[in-house]
């Protein structure tokens, strides 16, 4: 059967220029997205659409919502991601989390939705910075209980489900600061965030990545948004024992950024942010100017 794309529900991101899909990956996404980004406007690409998952979804929005490079760069050479974590002080949290990371398929099935630290801070950055949805960004969270998608923009709120079926949830946007927390929590480490639906559902959200898609979502912009995939350029700066997954799949680039610090590092050092943006910034810089 086939189910329809969100084209045919929602006004779709302009066809001209590429779709850039930014992948999760804590402070080295945060890092190597500054990186594409700036070489972005450098080359004076346009983009028909931009959005992530995770820490994926918040460079993505500032330069979305016009946000300057110069702004953005003295945010991540000042600020770290722990900046805008704060603490819940409950050690119970930490233990339990270890013991479900040990017992990895029970921690799969009771995502733990208190986590170590709150995102609050990071939602209020959000809502100083940005006031209203940008035009043709897009970022998407995961619910377990309902094994859906939920995926947020301008155009409202949509549950894509793992059959293809599409299901407005809300035709009016959700606040942008929601949304981003609710990407943003990693189980167990940040809390997950509550949303509550139209027409009454519940639902608790937990990280994008946690989706079928995995860290990088470049298939979910194809088939939602009926996205040609020779449009797509995405950006996945997770380190796998084996090739990308995505590399050689007909994609129109697929950058790889590898800051030299780990994913978890949330204070990285100066030398380490310029680095790492330095490497993205290249091999953005060589994809655009071949467009």
């Amino acid at each position: 059967m086939q189910h329809p794309t969100v084209r045919d529900l929602v006004k779709t991101p302009a066809s001209d220029g590429p779709h850039v899909v930014f992948g999760g990956g804590i402070s080295r996404a945060l890092v190597a997205n500054l990186g594409v980004v700036k070489a972005a406007r450098v080359k004076n690409v346009k983009l028909a659409s931009i959005g992530g998952i995770s820490a994926g979804a918040v460079i993505s929005l500032l330069y979305a919502a016009g946000v300057s490079t110069e702004e953005m760069e003295e945010l991540v050479m000042k600020h770290s991601l722990g900046d805008f974590m704060e603490n819940n002080h409950a050690s119970f949290h930490f233990v339990r989390l270890l013991w479900r990371v040990v017992n990895h398929r029970r921690y799969l099935k009771t995502l733990p939705p208190g986590g170590i630290y709150n995102t609050l801070k990071l939602g209020a950055f959000i809502d100083e910075r940005v006031k209203e949805w940008p035009e043709n960004y897009w970022t998407m969270a995961y619910a377990p209980r309902e094994e859906a998608q939920v995926i947020f923009s301008k155009n409202g709120v949509h549950a894509r489900y793992r059959d293809g079926r599409i299901e407005l949830i809300d035709a009016n946007a959700a606040p942008i600061s929601l949304a981003i927390r609710a990407t943003c929590a990693v189980p167990g480490f940040f809390d997950s965030v509550h949303y509550v639906a139209t027409d009454g559902r519940k639902l608790q959200l937990f990280d994008g990545f946690l989706s079928w898609d995995g860290y990088c979502p470049a298939p979910f912009v194809e088939e939602y948004f009926g996205v040609e995939r020779s449009a797509i350029i995405a950006c996945d700066v997770i380190q796998y024992k084996t090739p990308n997954r995505l590399l050689g799949k007909g994609y129109r680039g697929v950058l790889t950024p590898n800051p030299p610090f780990p994913a978890h590092r949330f204070h990285p050092t100066l030398a380490q942010k310029l680095a790492g943006v330095s490497e993205a910034f290249d091999q953005a810089g060589k994809l655009f100017a071949s467009l």
